[in-house]
This record gives structure tokens, C-alpha cells and sequence, in this order.
């Protein structure tokens, strides 16, 4: 949702079907929850919604969201090294991951998404910046200049809420940067915390 300033300047929350019906765009009306939208994005990310136009095409695309006829990429800024004490998917405050070597150039990541089977694989694109100083922060200058991050290609190849988050943050070891809810939680935060909008 977007917010927009009315004539007296308050701010009002206005949906992307809203949005749309005001600029007398004809939508869908099979998804009772927001005409013409095919699916769902994560609330604070980026990226493409598809929106059909009457209801024979939305069938169409659900059918093939549905069947994994639908490619679903994703790019994230990532770490490039694992962290060693990194958040968990929402249903084991106690997931640790250990210091490993870099990322590698791409892979596989199998794990459940809130106890539901998920897989997705990744590509590595790019390597940014230099880590070379200690863990008091004083420069190290044996080191060999390895990247602090790194921004990847994630396909989804299942539809779960946060996947790609999870996958990042538990499968890979490495959480998005400034996701709010799987990058910066304490370990044993209270579950109200750790819930989304």
C-alpha cells in the first residue's frame, strides 16, 4: 500500500487496486481480496505484480502460478560471508549457523519455510567491497581483500510467505540487508517481535 496526501495534507492509505479502479483501469474480479491481482508480494520488498484484466485471463494465470509455469527471480544484497548467529524462520528461535568459507557462485537451498517444504536456487552476480580488518576492527594487512557482500539471483521454485528471506537468512547463512525481521532479531526475541504487519 501506498499513502497519498489528501486536499487537508493527512495522510491515507491507498492499495494498488485502489489506485487502479481510480484511474478506471478494468480489473479482474475473481480474487475477492484485491481485483485483478494474481499474487502476492512481501510487504517492504520490491518488484512486479501481475494483474489480469477480466476473469478469463486471471484464471489463465493463477492455473499457471499455480503449476510453477511462472518463473519468480529475485535479487537481494546479502553478506558474503556467513554470520554465525543469524535469525530463524519464525519457528525455532535457535537456529545457529557457523563462519564458512564465501558464497559460492550459485546452489540449491532445500529447507522448510514455517514447517512447509521450500526450494529455491540461487546465482551469485556480484561481489561488492573489501573485509579486512580484525574482530576489534583494526585493519589486517595479511589479508587477501575478500568482499563484505554479495547481491544474488534467487528463483523460487515453491511460493512460501518470506521464502527467499528464510532461505537467504537460514539456508545461506547470510540475511538480507536491513530486512528488519530475519537480519537484525536477537536470538530469543519475544514472537510478538518477531511478527510482520
Amino acid at each position: 500500500q501506498k499513502t497519498k496526501k489528501n486536499k487537508e495534507s493527512i495522510n491515507v492509505d491507498i492499495s494498488l487496486e485502489d489506485a487502479l479502479l481510480d484511474y478506471k483501469i478494468p480489473l479482474s474480479t475473481l480474487n475477492h481480496e484485491g481485483r485483478g491481482i494474481v499474487h502476492r508480494l512481501d510487504r517492504g520488498t520490491s518488484g512486479c505484480i501481475v494483474l489480469a484484466k477480466n476473469d478469463d485471463v486471471h484464471a489463465k494465470l493463477v492455473t499457471e502460478f499455480f503449476i510453477r509455469g511462472v518463473k519468480k527471480n529475485y535479487v537481494a544484497l546479502v553478506p558474503f560471508h556467513r554470520r554465525d548467529d543469524q535469525g530463524s524462520d519464525g519457528d525455532d528461535n535457535n537456529t545457529r549457523i557457523a563462519m564458512t568459507d564465501g558464497l559460492k557462485e550459485s546452489g540449491g537451498i532445500d529447507i522448510p519455510v514455517h514447517n512447509r517444504p521450500a526450494l529455491s536456487f540461487y546465482e551469485l552476480l556480484e561481489t561488492f567491497g573489501c573485509d579486512n580488518r580484525n574482530n576489534d576492527g583494526t585493519v589486517d594487512t595479511q589479508s587477501s581483500n575478500t568482499p563484505t557482500a554479495a547481491l544474488i539471483k534467487v528463483e523460487t521454485r515453491t511460493g512460501r510467505k518470506h521464502q527467499v528471506r528464510v532461505h537467504c537468512a537460514k539456508g545461506l547463512g547470510r540475511p538480507i540487508y536491513l530486512d528488519p525481521l530475519y537480519s537484525s532479531m536477537p536470538q530469543n526475541a519475544p514472537k510478538k517481535e518477531q511478527k510482520r504487519q
